[in-house]
């Protein structure tokens, strides 16, 4: 944990046990559309503290743990031509989401989540990808929930939850390029940030990432590849293995 906001600068570990479920329902109602809910239950038990650290001495909501218990309406468009490595289409999703006690949660927080993600293959048959990152927090979120920046998927390069608050906004572009047999490259940078309160935003708080990687084609019927990326942002790296797109 290294606090919340901007200007985040601890670093202390925690432990935190929660199970945990996740439903998310879908259903076509128009070609590439699709519209449906989703359900998300955790049971927080944070044991473990550093003494004296942030989590121990600050007032951080969700500190002792608690029940997250929440629901939201998904919609859905998704134009694609693989879910796994796409080279061309356009993706969107829109997710409402709602905790409160009526659900049975010890926390009364709302979300709004927007990912829209476009791919163009140019006359190289390269990929030109691009994915634009919008989530908002009301009410009274424990910091686990905040929105966080940073981790394989968004920010590469910045440890997941490096910087974390109620908004967050992060755009991110990769070039990726075939090489020979089932080896590919791929170089990417992203930019994003997190403020407290929308109109808080500041162009000095904007975060950067650049970084590049390899790709190894698992599949070539689905084009599922193994993913080794290695990012950079100000004063941090990050270097991750794994399977599928980070978008």
């Amino acid at each position: 944990f290294f606090g919340i906001g901007n200007d985040a600068d601890g670093d202390e570990d925690y432990d935190a046990n929660f199970p945990r479920v996740r439903i998310n329902f879908l259903k076509k109602v128009k070609p590439n559309f699709y519209l449906g809910f989703r359900y998300w239950f955790d049971d927080y038990d944070i044991p473990n503290r550093a003494p004296d650290g942030l989590l121990e001495t600050q007032d951080i909501t969700g500190v002792f743990g608690g029940v997250i218990s929440g629901a939201g309406i998904i919609f859905l468009y998704d134009t694609r031509d693989s879910p796994y490595a796409s080279e061309k289409g356009f993706y969107s999703e829109y997710i409402m989401f709602r905790n409160g006690t009526r659900f049975g949660s010890d926390f009364d927080f709302s979300k709004i989540y927007l990912d829209v993600r476009y791919f163009h293959k140019n006359k190289w048959d390269h990929v030109l990808a691009f994915q634009s990152i919008t989530e908002f927090t009301g009410g009274d979120a424990p910091f686990q929930q905040l929105a966080l920046l940073g981790g394989g998927l968004k920010m590469r390069g910045y440890v997941e939850g490096r910087y974390r608050e109620n908004h967050m906004q992060i755009l991110q572009a990769e070039y990726r390029a075939h090489l020979f047999w089932r080896l590919g490259i791929v170089v990417f940078g992203a930019v994003g940030t997190v403020e407290n309160r929308l109109v808080d935003f500041d162009v000095n708080n904007i975060r950067y990432t650049v970084g590049g990687g390899l790709r190894l084609r698992l599949t070539k019927e689905e084009r599922i590849n193994l993913r080794i990326d290695a990012g950079f942002g100000k004063n941090t790296s990050g270097f991750y293995v794994t399977i599928g797109e980070a978008f």
